[in-house]
């Protein structure tokens, strides 16, 4: 009898350890040090052009949902990518919810009759009621084994990041799975498959009144700008006002997205691998501009009355 409390009484406690265990060490897989989840699936009944229209069409739907965008799709290299915006909840009651922002990027590329679906570039917003602002933490710093882990066990804070967005990671996959047609979903595992080589951006060449610089020299403080500076986008066939969305990575170029409206000039004029002029100008009636980025576009997509141009930078210049 005091066997059978014995067991009991520790049951419950056994079975939480062993839903810890897939939380644990090596649970989060770095490389080249960021935190990349990804899945490789092979669908052998399937042609590479029919994997990418049921991701493509698994994504629009999946990524329409508010700070969702599915912002490349390139069916002739076989690549997609999106970003998103969602919370992830920790806990509910009827008098608190603790939850968190999450930001991050999906990418998928296909080849044959297997795609590569990554996960990464992954960070946080998190309010806490002691303090104004928000507390910010990038998935490096925050979820991997050294800063997640205790002598082997969740730390109490950033461990429930961790266990939630490893959970994230593999709702996502699962998802993935079904739009494949995958019978039995699988759980995301970190493969040692290794992300596409960053290639960086070269330096441009001069331009008269500027001062050539690349992405990854940009000031942050410069950056921070561009969102409160008047945006254009100049073609062949004229200059017209388009909102910035700011640049990034994306299968390892730099690129940078702007939106326009659906119907305007630049859009009908602009195929993709046609060059452009993205031009930034004070808001105080200063005619002159004071950057240039130029790029090489790569991809759109439409976001409701919008088009999202997605272009490889190949210059910037600054005042």
């Amino acid at each position: 009898m005091k066997k059978v409390l014995f067991f009991l009484f520790f049951f419950p406690f056994w079975l939480y350890a062993q839903d810890d265990a897939k939380y644990l060490e090596g649970a989060v897989p770095v490389i080249d040090g960021k935190v990349v989840f990804q899945k490789e699936v092979t669908v052998p009944n399937l042609t590479s052009e029919q994997i990418f229209q049921r991701i493509q069409s698994w994504m629009k739907e999946r990524f329409s949902r508010e700070g969702c965008h599915l912002v490349y799709q390139n069916a002739e290299r076989g690549q997609l990518a999106a970003i998103g915006e969602e919370y992830i909840e920790f806990s509910r009651t009827t008098l608190a919810l603790d939850r968190a922002h999450i930001r991050y990027q999906m990418t998928v590329r296909i080849n044959d009759h297997t795609c590569l679906a990554q996960l990464q570039n992954i960070s946080y917003t998190y309010s806490v009621v002691y303090q104004r602002e928000p507390e910010k933490y990038e998935a490096e710093t925050w979820i991997t084994d050294k800063y997640a882990l205790h002598k082997g066990k969740l730390n109490r804070i950033s461990g429930k990041f961790r266990r939630k967005t490893i959970d994230f990671a593999e709702d996502l996959f699962t998802g993935l799975d079904q739009a494949l047609g995958m019978n039995t979903p699988q759980t995301a595992q970190p493969q040692q498959v290794p992300p596409e080589t960053a290639i960086a951006t070269p330096a441009p060449a001069p331009r008269e009144g500027y001062q050539a610089s690349t992405p990854d020299k940009l000031p942050e403080i410069i950056k921070s700008m561009l969102p409160e500076s008047l945006c254009s986008l100049e073609t062949t066939k004229g200059k017209v006002s388009v909102t910035w969305r700011g640049m990034g990575k994306l299968f390892g170029k730099d690129i940078a997205s702007i939106a326009i409206a659906e119907n305007s000039l630049a859009d009908l004029s602009l195929e993709d691998g046609n060059t452009y002029l993205i031009s930034f100008s004070r808001t105080d009636g200063e005619a002159n501009d004071w950057m240039l980025i130029e790029c090489r576009k790569s991809g759109e997509t439409v976001e409701e009355d919008k088009v999202i141009i997605t272009g490889e930078i190949l210059g910037i210049w600054m005042k």
